[in-house]
């Protein structure tokens, strides 16, 4: 519970700060059917996917839903990949608050402060994800500004031995400090990644990753169905640390040897895993 309370204060806010320092539209029709392939087609393929062993397969998936279930909050709340959900909406109506604000810095700062708003408020519905698209535009939003305060590059940053300790200390802080300061939590825990980044072990060691992040993630449920599958029913492990590291292990390494030297070589896989 302790490690994935900390990752998860980080790990979504850091995906859409990196989605929006992405973020590019010059033809919005283009822009559209790019990310159709890109998002919407993997989405929909995966969900299908997913249904199955979470109605036939209970003893071995977290959270076995009937597959009308599953289908409903596909449709409706997401599903289990909520996340390329939420950035499809967000990816969808950005252009507009980008032509709005680009031109005008106070107006995009002003864009920004509005979206914290948002954020630190929250909203409560939850239909089409509104909820979670009102949490995480604001760190598209910021993304999307570092860019341009940057020069479209992503900064390099020399910063002194200390100061990721102390990043990293204030991010804990945070965590477990401060009551329902979770966007704060975020940023300190982006600015603690952002500042990994200028030590080459780290760029060096993920970076030729990140061409498959996407897919990656898509196939997580499999690789780590089965490996759960063997690390406690097979071979009966209870340790928890243990369980966790096997299974970060296989999983990603797996999918990605799966995705590199497999589906990437064959058409019909890459056009559903969004590679095309």
């Amino acid at each position: 519970n302790l490690l994935f309370t900390w990752l998860s204060s980080v790990h979504m806010p850091l995906f859409f700060v990196i989605a929006g320092f992405c973020y590019s539209c010059r033809d919005y029709k283009s822009y559209v059917r790019k990310k159709f392939l890109h998002l919407a087609v993997p989405y929909t393929a995966f969900n299908l996917i997913d249904m199955l062993p979470r109605q036939l397969l209970a003893s071995l998936v977290n959270r076995p839903k009937p597959m009308t279930e599953s289908l409903m909050r596909a449709i409706l709340r997401g599903g289990e990949y909520w996340f390329i959900y939420t950035l499809f909406i967000i990816l969808m109506v950005y252009p507009l608050v980008f032509r709005l604000t680009a031109k005008n810095k106070p107006l995009m700062f002003g864009a920004g402060a509005l979206f914290l708003a948002v954020s630190l408020h929250g909203i409560s519905e939850d239909i089409f994800l509104i909820d979670r698209v009102g949490y995480y535009l604001f760190f598209f939003h910021a993304g999307v500004m570092a860019r341009i305060f940057s020069g479209g590059r992503w900064p390099e940053v020399k910063a002194p031995v200390f100061v990721m300790p102390v990043m990293f200390w204030l991010w804990l802080v945070l965590l477990w400090g401060v009551n329902g300061g979770r966007v704060f939590t975020a940023l300190a825990g982006i600015i603690t990644c952002y500042l990994m980044t200028g030590y080459k072990l780290f760029n060096d060691t993920f970076s030729r990753f990140g061409a498959y992040s996407l897919q990656l993630y898509l196939l997580n449920f499999i690789t780590l169905g089965i490996s759960r599958a063997i690390i406690c029913n097979v071979l009966h492990v209870n340790n928890p640390a243990v369980i966790v590291l096997f299974n970060m292990l296989v999983d990603f390494f797996a999918s990605y040897m799966l995705i590199k030297y497999v589906l990437a070589k064959i058409k019909a896989a890459r056009f559903l895993m969004g590679m095309e």
